[in-house]
């Protein structure tokens, strides 16, 4: 009941964290040029495009989320 309270509170103040929204705006961008590469019938460009997606995701959960929450992964 403590974590559906918070929720409650969270929305009627109105307060919705600024990484969530940028998360959001940022999938949905995304998503768009998927879609574009999809329609367009670029089939290297979506190659590129997952590629380039599968790298940056690499790069933000084993360099800098990491760096972020200082926890580090050992041996």
């Amino acid at each position: 009941e403590r974590a559906g309270g918070n929720v409650v509170q969270t929305i009627k103040e109105n307060k919705v964290p600024v990484a969530f929204l940028v998360i959001l705006l940022v999938q949905f961008i995304l998503i768009i040029i998927d879609r574009a590469l999809y329609l367009r019938r670029n089939v290297r460009g979506k190659l590129f495009f997952q590629l380039f997606q599968v790298i940056v995701v690499h790069i933000w959960l084993f360099f800098v989320l990491p760096g972020i929450t200082r926890t580090y992964v050992m041996n």
